[in-house]
Order: C-alpha cells, then sequence, then structure tokens
C-alpha cells in the first residue's frame, strides 16, 4: 500500500514539475521580440498631423492604419522604439484605434481622438540608417476651428452671415454649399462672410490657414431676395 502511494506521489511530482517548465518556455517564447505599443503623441490629432507611436520591437512595421483607413507617410525607426505616421485624409472624427502591421502580427493602440478639419500633410522624414533613439519626437497639436453658430440661418445671394465660434483667425475661405463666398472679416471668434451667387442650401464649410478646415452641424438655407 505504502508503494502505491509513494509510485503516486512521485507521477504526480514529475507532472506538476513538467507543467511548470513548460509554462515557462511559452513565456520566454512569448516575450522575445514581440512588438509592443507603450504610447502615442500626441493623444489626439485631425487628418494631415504627425503621430509618433511608441513602443519596443517596432522595426517590422510594414503599415499603420488609423480605424480603417491606411496611412500614406509612414517612418520607422531602425532602433524598433517608434513609428512615425501621418493621419491620412478620409478620416472620420472620433474615436478609433491605431493598428500597427508589424511583420503580419497587427498591433493595436487606442482609443485614439481624430479631431474635425485637416491641415496640410506634414513632412515624415526617413530616418538616417545610424538614428539612434533620443526619448521620441514630438509634434505640435494644432487646434482646428470650430463653428458654433451662424446668424441669420437663412439668407439671400449677396447677404452677410456672422459665423461663430473659436479658432476662427485667418479664415481664408467659406464654401455655402460647396460654393465659395466672400470673407470680409474675420477673428478667433468671428467670420463675416458673404452669400456667393449660385450658392446652394446647406452645410458651411470654412477654411483657417492654421487650423484646417471645418463643417458647420448646422445648415444654412438659401432664398430669394424679396422686395427687389
Amino acid at each position: 500500500m505504502s508503494n502505491r502511494i509513494s509510485y503516486a506521489r512521485l507521477v504526480g511530482a514529475l507532472a506538476a514539475m513538467a507543467l511548470a517548465l513548460g509554462g515557462a518556455a511559452s513565456a520566454r517564447t512569448l516575450g522575445d521580440g514581440e512588438a509592443a505599443i507603450t504610447g502615442v503623441s500626441p493623444k489626439q490629432a485631425m487628418a494631415g498631423q504627425l503621430v509618433i507611436i511608441s513602443g519596443t520591437h517596432l522595426d517590422g512595421t510594414r503599415a499603420v492604419t488609423f480605424g480603417k483607413v491606411g496611412s500614406q507617410s509612414v517612418r520607422v525607426d531602425p532602433n524598433g522604439m517608434w513609428v512615425r505616421a501621418v493621419v491620412p485624409a478620409g478620416v472620420p472624427a472620433g474615436s478609433l484605434y491605431i493598428t500597427l502591421d508589424n511583420s503580419g502580427n497587427p498591433v493595436s493602440v487606442g482609443p485614439f481622438q481624430i479631431l474635425a478639419g485637416s491641415v496640410p500633410a506634414a513632412a515624415n522624414p526617413a530616418p538616417a540608417a545610424n538614428a539612434k533613439v533620443t526619448g521620441g519626437v514630438s509634434a505640435k497639436v494644432v487646434r482646428p476651428p470650430q463653428i458654433k453658430g451662424l446668424s441669420p440661418a437663412s439668407g439671400p445671394v449677396g447677404s452677410k452671415v456672422i459665423i461663430t465660434g473659436a479658432q476662427l483667425g485667418g479664415a481664408q475661405w467659406v464654401k455655402f454649399g460647396g460654393v465659395r463666398g466672400q470673407v470680409n472679416s474675420s477673428n478667433a471668434t468671428t467670420v463675416v462672410a458673404l452669400v456667393p451667387k449660385n450658392a446652394h442650401s446647406g452645410k458651411i464649410t470654412l477654411h483657417t490657414a492654421s487650423g484646417g478646415t471645418t463643417v458647420s452641424g448646422q445648415s444654412f438655407r438659401v432664398v430669394k431676395r424679396t422686395g427687389v
């Protein structure tokens, strides 16, 4: 009886040892050379801005996708410590995940906030062959223009429309239903524009030199001039 108990204990001990060794081996294999993302800078961006994804073993990155739209400008650190990507045009505003195709293995981070509007695509030069890790790359955060109100909400061709909001200074153009109108004046919170000939009812699009383009949430209705 005692021999049976001793044999059972021996078998149990050997099985436990095998499981422990197997678990340790698999843990070592899983951790070696696996791509990992540790941070993203800036925390939010709009189309055209440069985003830096930091991490380890990222040198196998072949593509970067923002939601479902792939970036057309991707640079990879030879040391595998960062990936730079320009937010592509066509990405909808809102929260999404950034996904790196790392040698066929997807690695994602998020949610990442896409701001409304766009800026000209940022420069994204290739890193030098002997590039050294210097703690990452900084990126300037650009605040897009915001349209909060239209006054009046309707009017005939040639009438003035006051557009209120934020970051509106330096407005370069305004479109009424896709037709460009004249900008009479602009400051940080107000733009005065004229309804252009052939304007269509619809949302107003506004573009500033520093913040890019935005679209109003409210529609403007073009009406016929009365009392002529």
